[in-house]
């Protein structure tokens, strides 16, 4: 179960690794992350960080 996470914590980003990194490089984008919104569309809750384009699902974030 993930924590709920709350406009305003800071958070991590998930990134996908490239073929040729190992096991033992982070999963997490360097650097940190504010919650700046959270909108619902069709019952699924999405998170606007300050500084990043897109918006993102819960299971992509890591709350610090």
């Amino acid at each position: 179960m993930y924590p709920t996470l709350e406009v305003g914590d800071k958070v991590k980003i998930m990134r996908k690794k490239a073929i040729t990194e190992k096991e033992r490089t982070s999963h997490w984008l360097k650097g940190s992350y504010v919650v700046q919104e959270i909108a619902e569309k069709l019952n699924q809750k999405y998170y606007k960080l300050t500084d990043y384009p897109r918006l993102l699902m819960r299971h992509e974030l890591l709350k610090i």
